[in-house]
């Protein structure tokens, strides 16, 4: 069975993201895909280069007026999408 894969959407410490990966760390049908922040200098970048996991930084311009966070989400192709502590609204886009 393929494992299901999760993105986390973070902006502060990490302590959630630290938290969930802890949870999910003994089980192998749950992954975690990557962390996405909007924090340039968040600490969860940190964490998530202790904990070996893959971390991307955006900006709002490319959160808000560009389609460059929902290309990289389609590309990683996540079961599921958490806020971990992300704070921004997120509003669904149609075309």
């Amino acid at each position: 069975m393929k494992s299901k894969q999760i993105v986390l959407f973070a902006s502060g410490s990490g302590s959630n993201v630290e938290n969930i990966v802890n949870y999910f760390s003994e089980n192998s049908s749950i992954g975690i895909k990557a962390v996405l922040t909007n924090k340039r200098d968040a600490q969860v970048l940190d964490r998530c280069d202790r904990l070996n996991i893959n971390a991307l930084y955006f900006n709002k311009h490319a959160f808000l007026k560009s389609d460059c966070v929902l290309t990289i989400l389609k590309s990683l192709n996540p079961d599921l999408i958490v806020l971990a502590g992300f704070l921004w609204r997120i509003l669904r886009k149609y075309y």
